[in-house]
């Protein structure tokens, strides 16, 4: 099968139970008015630096005055988009703990962590008054050491080597911009639609790893797309009126993924995050 056949036949799948599912009911109800809500997706690094992605960032201490300040002016910037809901990335199975946490900071008897849920999440939410924070993580499989060794083996070495290289001198160049910069301009940069998009064509490399054959790069990619596609069923399962305004905190390189998502929805508006960080 072949690389573009792989990825529609995945994807295709997945978006089709995730609509009869989880938004089907939804997306009849939002689409009987001509106004959609409107979701504002926040690209975030990660500022606890929790090691969790294949390349990583090393953030400075997100808890230091300086930062904290910067802090106080971002979240003060993206009030104004005057959110409804707040949806963060952590896991849907932790929502009941996560909203105790949230209601013991609102309640001034827990200290925030450094996580971005937590710095911007609820700070955001406790702005404007919310009762309550969404959890719309799911777990999600990315294997690239079988991938990677399978290009090896297939003479694929300076292409990987190449592409494994380029990943590793952006992260230190996103580390050393974001030393030098506020947390608004380090996230005015974070949520350019060009940064945005190209870590979305930086998976689409991986799909060069094939022999025609075996297509184990669009299967990483599919899986990735696969994990999107399921926490994008969680953030539909928010939305309850047409004048919702979810604003959603991910980590930046899911943006595109749920932008491509919602292309053509019904139920959902895009409004681009770096309206609300100039």
């Amino acid at each position: 099968m072949s690389f573009k056949n792989l990825l529609f036949t995945n994807v295709f799948r997945i978006s089709l139970i995730v609509m009869i599912l989880n938004g089907f009911s939804v997306i009849q109800v939002c689409s009987q008015s001509s106004t959609k809500a409107k979701i504002m997706v926040l690209g975030s690094y990660h500022m606890a630096n929790p090691g969790a992605d294949a390349f990583n960032m090393q953030a400075d201490d997100v808890l230091s005055a300086h930062r904290q300040k910067e802090m106080e002016s971002l979240v003060s910037m993206l009030s104004k988009f005057k959110p409804t809901k707040i949806l963060l990335e952590v896991n849907s199975t932790a929502d009941s703990a996560y909203n105790v946490l949230y209601t013991k900071y609102v309640q001034g008897l827990h200290t925030l962590s450094k996580s971005e849920a937590q710095q911007i999440g609820f700070r955001l939410a406790k702005n404007a008054n919310h009762s309550k924070i969404f959890c719309v993580d799911v777990n999600g499989k990315f294997e690239l050491e079988p991938v990677m060794q399978f290009g090896m083996q297939q003479g694929m070495g300076n292409f990987i080597q190449s592409m494994m290289g380029k990943m590793q001198s952006q992260m230190q160049v996103e580390t050393n911009l974001l030393l030098k910069s506020t947390l608004q301009q380090y996230f005015s940069h974070l949520n350019e639609p060009h940064n945005q998009n190209s870590s979305l064509a930086q998976y689409m490399e991986l799909s060069k790893i094939n022999n025609g054959k075996s297509f184990p790069g669009a299967e990483l990619i599919a899986d990735v797309f696969e994990r999107n596609i399921k926490i994008m069923a969680n953030i539909i399962k928010t939305v309850e009126s047409k004048d919702d305004r979810i604003l959603v905190i991910y980590g930046n390189g899911h943006a595109p993924f749920f932008k491509s998502l919602l292309i053509g929805s019904e139920l959902l508006e895009w409004v681009p995050s770096i309206d609300y960080l100039k």
